[in-house]
């Protein structure tokens, strides 16, 4: 955390100007969850969002069982794998770093096609049993998922006001972590009863649905 803890202390925000009208807290979460309800736009981001982390996030909660469950390689298993999914987003972060900054609408073929290879790399990761594979597999899951969060983040903000960008963020950020924790949950389950190769293979099967309804409704935003 000391990064975080020094670039904190280092930024130097732009001047906002505050409302002096006075809205408690129920009452902005509230107004908030509205905003974001009227717009087609943004309740498909936050859609699709729901479907990503499901379907790659998820994923890399349970690595303890893949590691320790498919490989029997233990704490080093865990590490190795825990390593790549780190090395995926780090390169997906300095890919947004060093990019274009022009922004890339949230339906984009582009956006799709992320979403859907890292969606398959993390349905290979729960069927394979060769551990170069997984390893692989695990960095383009890292890769797809950070893209895609800061992707969605970057969009989301693009048109926002400033009196309402933090309510807007924080639910995005409610429906994410809360989706993961769900994904992590029902993927565990599963995995209990019927064993890892039938739920990772009926997660892509349900998010592939997902998605395929997410992109035909995103149709119009698409450019």
């Amino acid at each position: 955390y000391l990064p975080n803890i020094i670039i904190y202390a280092t930024l130097k925000p732009r001047a906002l100007k505050l409302s002096s009208e006075y809205q408690s807290m129920f009452a902005a979460i509230k107004e908030g969850f509205y905003f974001v309800w009227s717009s087609k736009y943004l309740r498909l981001i936050f859609l699709i969002s729901a479907v990503y982390t499901i379907s790659i996030r998820s994923v890399a909660e349970i690595l303890p069982v893949i590691a320790d469950g498919t490989f029997s390689n233990g704490a080093s298993g865990l590490g190795q794998l825990a390593a790549t999914v780190g090395m995926g987003s780090l390169c997906a972060a300095l890919y947004k770093a060093l990019g274009t900054s022009e922004r890339v609408a949230a339906f984009s073929h582009s956006i799709i096609l992320v979403t859907v290879f890292g969606m398959i790399s993390a349905w290979l990761l729960t069927i394979t049993h060769q551990w170069s594979l997984a390893l692989i597999s695990a960095s383009c899951m890292g890769f797809s998922a950070t893209y895609l969060g800061v992707s969605f983040q970057a969009e989301i903000q693009a048109d926002l006001h400033d009196n309402i960008r933090g309510r807007v963020m924080s639910l995005w950020g409610m429906i994410t972590l809360g989706s993961m924790s769900l994904g992590s949950l029902l993927l565990g389950w599963v995995a209990d009863i019927f064993g890892l190769f039938f739920a990772g293979s009926s997660l892509i099967f349900c998010s592939s649905i997902c998605l395929l309804y997410i992109s035909l409704k995103s149709q119009s935003f698409r450019k």
